[in-house]
């Protein structure tokens, strides 16, 4: 019966006479006015102090919109539980606490209701001054202007710059030239789904994601990945114990799957240019951790990739093209650690070893493959609603397969910002 109720308390606003010096929108008043009703008693009517934002309406509750005594109209949403009815401006103020425009963002007003002051003030309702309702993920400020304080930086479209200096890297005299090093990152699509504690499997895609560098150049892209989490509710295996009272212990197998398609990486130095094509890279995962919703974990992953070496002898002697089925092994960590979606850090740890069809001259059928890295981002200002994120990252990389390169450890940083399209508000 809360509708009837609530209704029944709403119809005391308009006879109430609403008589704001700013109910009719303040005409001299320089700032919107979150005073008192002339004709409501202090007891029965409140506003914030003014270090304190004003609250904010429910979206999931009804919104009415109701005319003062000049006909100016308001947005109320009254609460039976609380017994307070927020009021607020049903359009955006400028500087001088004018109406210019429409709100934003927010939701229809419900149909229009007769009001009486008696019948709020008998049920010991108070009126306080609010903020307009909005939906998950967004804001407003005290003139209505709606903004979004909350993204989600696994949907988004995104285009980045960084200075991404080789600190060490066995490339003889462009080891100097490889510490001025700038790159290009984007992403052309990347999207999440979240089936639902009903259905708890998370599904990721991305779509043409990686980065080029300049001086010296290098590429690393790829057009296609897939990859899927799970959370099994019945265990793999249980575990007893009779040491003092039995107890049960699961072990859960939160097993998945991770696929690559086509990843291209080219490399060039004084010896060759090499060109690595990937084809397929399709690999089993199990969580070792997970947050609620699996957007965060802590997993390794394991499989076989088909790929195949190009390489242009710059007149250095290389080794000829080559294909091999690589094994590849991750321990990868990637975490959000805040509600809002602002800090995002990831981790892992590679090791890949490739197998030759054929013998090769100054490898023999087997190369190896250890890459490291840790990467920070976080959102530090919106254009629009689109976030602006800086992104810090550091690798260290050794590897032997590539001709020309020293088979020595390196170091690399990146540090730089990107801009991205879309991010919508995570999911509550």
């Amino acid at each position: 019966m809360r509708m009837p109720f609530v209704l029944t308390a709403l119809s005391t606003l308009v006879s109430m006479e609403l008589a704001y010096p700013s109910l009719a929108m303040a005409q001299s008043s320089p700032k919107p006015s979150s005073e008192a009703p002339n004709s409501v008693e202090a007891a029965t009517s409140t506003s914030p102090p003014d270090s304190q934002e004003p609250p904010m309406m429910r979206s999931d509750r009804p919104v009415y919109c109701v005319p003062d005594r000049d006909g100016v109209i308001w947005r109320i949403q009254c609460d039976e539980e609380s017994k307070v009815c927020l009021f607020a401006h049903n359009k955006e103020l400028d500087s001088r606490g004018q109406p210019v425009k429409s709100l934003e963002r927010a939701k229809h007003c419900a149909p229009n209701v007769e009001l009486s002051r008696d019948a709020l003030r008998a049920q010991g309702y108070r009126l306080v001054f609010g903020r307009a309702d909005i939906p998950y993920g967004w804001t407003r400020d005290d003139r209505g202007r709606a903004f979004q304080i909350n993204f989600d930086l696994r949907r988004r479209l995104y285009l980045g710059v960084a200075y991404a200096p080789i600190l060490a890297q066995g490339i003889g005299d462009r080891d100097q030239t490889a510490k001025k090093r700038v790159a290009i990152d984007f992403g052309l699509f990347r999207y999440e789904y979240w089936g639902g504690e009903s259905h708890p499997t998370r599904h990721r895609l991305r779509l043409v994601e990686g980065e080029i560098s300049v001086d010296p150049f290098s590429a690393n892209v790829a057009l296609l990945r897939y990859d899927s989490s799970h959370r099994f509710h019945r265990p793999l295996l249980r575990l007893t114990t009779f040491f003092g009272k039995p107890r049960r212990h699961d072990v859960f197998a939160n097993i998945g799957v991770w696929f690559e398609g086509m990843r291209i990486e080219s490399h060039q130095n004084e010896v060759a240019d090499s060109n690595f094509w990937k084809f397929g890279n399709l690999q089993a995962t199990v969580d070792l951790w997970q947050s609620n919703n699996l957007d965060s974990f802590f997993r390794l992953r394991s499989g076989l990739v088909f790929e195949r070496l190009y390489s242009d002898d710059n007149g250095g002697g290389t080794d000829p093209d080559r294909s091999a089925i690589a094994w590849a092994s991750v321990v990868e960590l990637d975490t959000i650690i805040d509600q809002a979606g602002f800090h995002n850090v990831s981790a892992q740890a590679s090791y890949e070893i490739p197998r030759y069809f054929e013998r090769q001259p100054n490898l023999g059928r087997l190369a190896r493959r250890m890459r490291g890295e840790v990467t920070y981002e976080v959102v530090v200002l919106a254009i629009n609603d689109q976030p602006i994120t800086a992104r810090l990252a550091i690798a260290a990389e050794r590897r032997n397969d590539i001709p020309g390169l020293d088979d020595r450890w390196s170091l690399s940083v990146a540090a730089g910002l990107r801009f991205s399209l879309w991010a919508p508000p995570r999911l509550p």
